[in-house]
């Protein structure tokens, strides 16, 4: 992450703007501390890398799954890769990064946008959408796990598009950022693996900026075709450690100008939610 990059930055307790000390690299964040604008709270900077939560804080679901992808990192996108086709009824894991383009309405997307994906993991969507997007975009990426986001910069650390990459540490119910300060935001895997879903959705839409797009791919199970034993079973497999959560029950979040729902493979789901112009 630049230094310049940190004035999008704000507080995830005060909400105030944070202030950078310590060593730098080139005009890139080393090792030092980000400091709100009274004093009263200081986060640090490790290698790079901004720790902008508490632990604390962190809620007892986000913690599971935190254990859970911790253990597995290496083994998460191959097994995601094989059972898609068989989840999906013969869908890829294509057709799910196709479905989100086409939510994200990433065509309509000028050079110098901002974009940031929420549980970026080891950073498994950013080839597809360096190919996606226009020229100069930023990518951030957030997560609660350390070790996925060490794997995700080791992992793309040769690529050309590394240095278009921001990555930092966070809790997506305090998402450290200003108001209205990315074009698009994203979340693949469903709001289930979170704490508080509701709270989660309304900082995703909060961030975005106005007549931009927020969106989240959740587990659905395809409610317009009968569910065979075998299929509903395979769903409840894939929801076992992240429960599904129903988008009509997290209600409109504040900011929404509309929302729109589609179901994009048979057992996946997107919320569509554009901010106002």
């Amino acid at each position: 992450m630049r230094i310049a990059d940190t004035a999008l930055l704000r507080c995830p307790t005060t909400g105030s703007p944070l202030r950078w000390q310590g060593t730098n690299l080139e005009l890139m964040l080393a090792d030092g501390s980000l400091t709100s604008s009274d004093g009263s709270q200081v986060w640090p900077v490790v290698d790079g890398l901004p720790q902008l939560c508490r632990e604390a804080e962190v809620g007892a679901v986000d913690l599971r799954m935190r254990h859970i992808h911790d253990r597995l990192p290496r083994a998460h996108r191959p097994l995601l890769r094989l059972a898609l086709p068989l989840l999906q009824g013969g869908g890829s894991e294509g057709a799910l990064q196709q479905a989100t383009r086409e939510a994200l309405h990433l065509d309509h997307l000028g050079p110098g946008a901002r974009v940031l994906e929420v549980g970026v993991g080891e950073g498994g969507n950013l080839p597809w959408l360096v190919k996606a997007l226009p020229a100069e975009t930023e990518l951030w990426g957030l997560d609660l796990s350390e070790v996925l986001l060490r794997r995700c910069r080791e992992r793309w650390a040769s690529h050309p598009f590394r240095e278009q990459a921001r990555l930092l540490l966070a809790d997506a119910h305090r998402l450290p950022f200003a108001d209205g300060s990315f074009d698009r935001v994203f979340h693949l895997g469903g709001l289930g693996r979170f704490q508080d879903p509701a709270r989660v959705l309304a900082e995703l839409v909060r961030i975005t900026a106005p007549g931009g797009f927020a969106v989240v791919i959740g587990k659905r199970l395809d409610p317009r075709e009968p569910a065979a034993p075998p299929v509903a079973a395979a769903f409840r497999l894939l929801t076992l450690w992240e429960p599904e959560v129903p988008f009509s029950s997290l209600g409109t979040p504040p900011g929404a100008a509309s929302v729109e729902e589609q179901q994009v493979s048979r057992f996946f789901a997107s919320l569509t939610i554009r901010k106002p112009a």
